[in-house]
Formats: structure tokens, C-alpha cells, sequence
């Protein structure tokens, strides 16, 4: 099935530059329907595969809302220390040094991902203060802060007690660089961005965690295990 998938992905990526090619072929020796056709077939099969490279580039498919700065997703450095963990002690019976290593390497990357969604949902914050948004609006957006917060720290205790290390969260420096910039044209009106932005990481980012959180806790459920 993934094979049959890949070999379908091909295609569409191939076919737009060869429909393209042979549309301008055949318009120069003077077949301008059929190769107007097959130029327009191609240039829209090209653009159609851009734009969903460029709403895949958008997405997160680890999570929900990202810190992005310039257009890049920010993470705090890594750092050994306290002040990011709760008490979380999962069970380590039957687990290898490898296994334990790759797990640690997990939840530290999770950790920096909900640890850079509180400040993500502090820009959201000021957007929404900018568009005079509700009070519902607001306090939701920092209940959900505070939300990303305990998932934080849960997830840098996983990470600590799998790998053994103290880590914890360090600076994002790019946060201090970031100035506002003028939005081309093409990223739309402030409403317009707000939307695609909550569309792509609040719901579809958030949904698919939280389907890929609850089918793993499924997986994982073993008993006599934390």
C-alpha cells in the first residue's frame, strides 16, 4: 500500500513538468488546442503540488500551535537544570540503555515543542488584543498557554527520568530578534492569517496529536506499569 502511494505521488509530481513540456512541443509545430491544453494541464498540476508542499512546510504534525519566527518553528536550547518538570515517574523495569535513550530523545523533543507553544500563544495573544477580539477569546487563549505549560513539564520529566539527565528548557534567543515585518501580499489580511494559522496548527495540528497521544496510550498500556 505505501509503495502504491509513493509511486501515486510520483506521478502527480512528474506529470506536471512532462504535460508542460509536451504542450509547448506541440503548440510549436502548430497543434495549439491539444497543447494549450496539456500546457494549462501541467503549469495547474505544478502549482497545485506546490501549494501543497507549501501547506505541508505550514504544518506541524507534532503537535498543535508553533513558534514561528520569520516564517522558521523556534525551540528553546537545550539545558540541564530545574524549575521544567513536574513529578512524573514513569516505570522503567525491562527497558535497555537504548531504548531509554530513545525514548529521553523523544520527550525531550516534545517538551520543546509544548514549552515554545506558551509563547506562541502569547503572540496570539497580542494578534488578538491588536483585532479588538472578546474576552472569551483572550482568556482562552491564555487558559491554553497555561495548558502547554503543564504539558511542558510533564513531558521534560518523561524525558528526565528515561534518559537520566536533568534537562530543562533554555533560551529561545531568536524571541529578542524578532521584529514585525510587513506581510506580503499573497499571506492575506490580519483575520486571514489568524485563521489559517488556527486552522492548520489549532485544529488540524492540535486534532492529529491528540489521535496520535490517545492511540499511543493504548499502545502503552501495560499492566503493573506507571
Amino acid at each position: 500500500m505505501v509503495d502504491l502511494i509513493v509511486l501515486f505521488v510520483c506521478f502527480i509530481v512528474l506529470s506536471g513538468p512532462v504535460f508542460l513540456v509536451a504542450g509547448s512541443v506541440d503548440m510549436s509545430k502548430g497543434s495549439g488546442t491539444r497543447g494549450g491544453i496539456l500546457a494549462v494541464l501541467g503549469a495547474s498540476t505544478m502549482g497545485l503540488v506546490y501549494w501543497a508542499y507549501s501547506a505541508i512546510s505550514y504544518m506541524n504534525f507534532s503537535k498543535g500551535r508553533v513558534l514561528r519566527l520569520k516564517g522558521r518553528a523556534r525551540v528553546a536550547r537545550r539545558a540541564l537544570g530545574g524549575g521544567w518538570a513536574d513529578d512524573a515517574t514513569p516505570g522503567l523495569e525491562g527497558l535497555t540503555p537504548w531504548q531509554r535513550t530513545v525514548l529521553g530523545e523523544a520527550w525531550l523533543y516534545s517538551a520543546g515543542m509544548e514549552h515554545a507553544s506558551v509563547p506562541a500563544f502569547a503572540k496570539l495573544s497580542l494578534k488578538l488584543s491588536a483585532l479588538g477580539a472578546p474576552l472569551e477569546l483572550l482568556e482562552a487563549c491564555h487558559l491554553a498557554a497555561l495548558d502547554e505549560v503543564r504539558h511542558a513539564r510533564r513531558c521534560f520529566a518523561l524525558a528526565r527520568a528515561y534518559s537520566g539527565l536533568p534537562w530543562s528548557a533554555g533560551m529561545i534567543p531568536e524571541l529578542s530578534q524578532d521584529r514585525p515585518q510587513r506581510p506580503s501580499p499573497a499571506e492575506g489580511n490580519d483575520w486571514s492569517r489568524l485563521v489559517r494559522g488556527s486552522l492548520l496548527d489549532g485544529c488540524l495540528g492540535e486534532g492529529l496529536a491528540a489521535s496520535v497521544a490517545a492511540e499511543a496510550s493504548r499502545g502503552g498500556q501495560r499492566p503493573g506499569r506507571a
